[in-house]
């Protein structure tokens, strides 16, 4: 992102239209934390290869959580991609991610498919807390 000023102007008029900006991948290549405080998402959704290994490491953990609550604090949605186990999922749903994604709820499906699954939600499966 070079020219910030023009990215700003850019993202503010989408938003005048009602266009939602999100921060897909937040974590990996070339995401910073000045980008969610200067162009200002709507949504950060947390790169799949951490959520894959909070489980496995400290860091990713305590990265897992810290983006949650950087969007807690900046009121912004946050996603934890990649969720493929309830120990996942659960882990996500405590650091208080707002949305959670990953093949544990589906696979990717063309549009259609997605058009009917929603003619028959009976057919998705979610992992259900009594406590939400």
């Amino acid at each position: 992102l070079k020219d910030e000023k023009d990215i700003e102007s850019c993202l503010e008029v989408l938003r005048e239209l009602g266009v939602r900006i999100v921060l897909d991948d937040f974590g990996t290549g070339q995401s910073s934390l000045s980008y969610v405080r200067k162009l200002r998402f709507h949504k950060v959704k947390l790169d799949h290869e951490i959520v894959g290994e909070a489980l496995k490491s400290d860091d990713a953990q305590l990265i897992l959580k810290a983006v949650a609550g950087l969007g807690r604090s900046m009121g912004v949605e946050t996603t934890a991609e990649g969720i493929e186990t309830e120990e996942q999922y659960e882990l996500a749903r405590s650091a208080g991610y707002t949305q959670a994604q990953g093949y544990l709820f589906s696979k990717a499906m063309p549009i259609q498919e997605v058009l009917e699954l929603l003619k028959n939600p009976n057919g998705i499966s979610v992992p259900h807390d009594e406590r939400t």
